[in-house]
Parts: structure tokens; C-alpha cells; sequence
């Protein structure tokens, strides 16, 4: 018999509860002090992620700018790269 299938006092276990119920109430002191806290720490790290948003915006486009800048003349240079090899042919 595996110890699923012991009853939950056999197995030292809680009982189980029932779904939709929660483990504890909460006291004044999480509703009055906790909950505020957390709603607080939530807007400053929505304010914190706005600026690192905008930062990696801006890097990005500016990463994008440089590498256009840098691989500007490829497109060039094999066009000529190729015709010369044409007329060496002909």
C-alpha cells in the first residue's frame, strides 16, 4: 500500500481542506498595514520599470542606428565587387 493511499491522519498530514476556503483569515493588522504596504510596493516598482522601459527603448533604437551606419556601404561595395567581376569575364 503506498502512502497516497493512507488516510491523512495515518500519514501525519493536515486534513485536506476544502477548495475555495483560505488558510487563515486575515486580521486587522494585514488588512489595515499589509495590504496598503503591498499595493505601495506595487506602484513603486511600476514607476521603477517605466524609466528601465524607456532606457532599453532608447538603447535599442540607438543600437539599431549604429549597426545601419555601420553596414551602410555593403550593399555598395558588393554591387561593385560584382561588376568588375563581370567585366573581367567579358
Amino acid at each position: 500500500m503506498t502512502d497516497r493511499a493512507l488516510p491523512h491522519e495515518a500519514r501525519g498530514d493536515t486534513p485536506p481542506r476544502p477548495p475555495g476556503r483560505p488558510r487563515r483569515t486575515l486580521s486587522p493588522l494585514d488588512r489595515l498595514v499589509g495590504a496598503p504596504l503591498g499595493f505601495l510596493w506595487l506602484v513603486f516598482l511600476a514607476f521603477l520599470a517605466i524609466p528601465v522601459m524607456a532606457c532599453m527603448t532608447v538603447l535599442y533604437y540607438a543600437a539599431a542606428g549604429a549597426g545601419a551606419l555601420l553596414h551602410r556601404g555593403r550593399g555598395e561595395r558588393r554591387r561593385a565587387a560584382r561588376d568588375a567581376d563581370e567585366q573581367r569575364v567579358a
